[in-house]
């Protein structure tokens, strides 16, 4: 087994981790953002955005039910800006962006 199919086993085997968010009676699930993901939330919000907005998109990016299905479509990242609290929308994205060494992430 070569290196790169051992580190994406690991990335599939591993559960989804969970968060309860007591403001919105709700547990999120989610698995922690990849590079490409934190790319592509870059892309998304553009060079210019706030650390907000940065984090707004990878809770409407990363959160899922606990099925594994999205809670949030792309197109809700404004209103979840508008509406959401920001101190629960940082907690959860920073949850969301926890790095995982490979000793943790082969405890899983």
């Amino acid at each position: 087994m070569g290196l790169i199919t051992k580190i994406t086993g690991i990335y599939d085997a591993a559960p989804l981790k969970s968060l309860p968010v007591k403001e919105w009676d709700e547990t999120i699930y989610f698995k922690p953002l990849t590079g490409l993901e934190y790319d592509t939330v870059r892309e998304l919000v553009g060079s210019d955005a706030t650390g907000a907005r940065h984090n707004t998109q990878i809770v409407v990016l990363k959160s899922l039910d606990k099925s594994g299905v999205r809670l949030f479509k792309n197109d809700d990242v404004d209103l979840l800006s508008e509406k959401g609290y920001l101190e629960t929308i940082g907690r959860v994205a920073a949850a969301m962006s926890v790095v995982v060494t490979p000793e943790q992430a082969a405890k899983n």
